[in-house]
């Protein structure tokens, strides 16, 4: 996978917003021109909070790159995980997800769970 050549060689000391991310901007051509820092960002962004290879390479077949960039808006990591395996299980589309997300669909059906016990 591209971020695990990514992270070692540019993350390890740059950050995004550092005052010398010249050396990034310097490499991201060596990936081809659909790459700029934000995405090489973003990859890292999923390189972190996914860390977790082997859960990511089964659901990453039928989710897009939306939807990952999506999921790492969401702070809480049960949650993430949690939106992570319906999108993957119920073929959510980015616009589907999106809507959960922002209408907090984990913490209402975690509650809807809870109370019908």
């Amino acid at each position: 996978m591209l971020e695990r050549q990514i992270y070692p060689a540019f993350f390890s000391v740059l950050r995004f917003g550092d005052e010398k991310p010249g050396a990034l901007r310097k490499n991201v051509p060596l990936f081809g021109s659909s790459y700029n820092e934000c995405h090489l960002y973003g990859m890292r962004q999923l390189f972190l909070c996914f860390n977790d290879l082997a859960i990511l390479n089964t659901r990453v077949q039928n989710l897009s790159w939306t939807h990952y960039r999506m999921l790492l808006c969401v702070p809480d990591e049960d949650a993430r995980y949690w939106y992570l395996r319906e999108a993957s299980e119920e073929m959510w589309s980015s616009r589907t997800l999106s809507r959960n997300v922002g209408s907090q669909y984990y913490l209402r059906f975690c509650s809807k769970v809870n109370t019908s016990f």
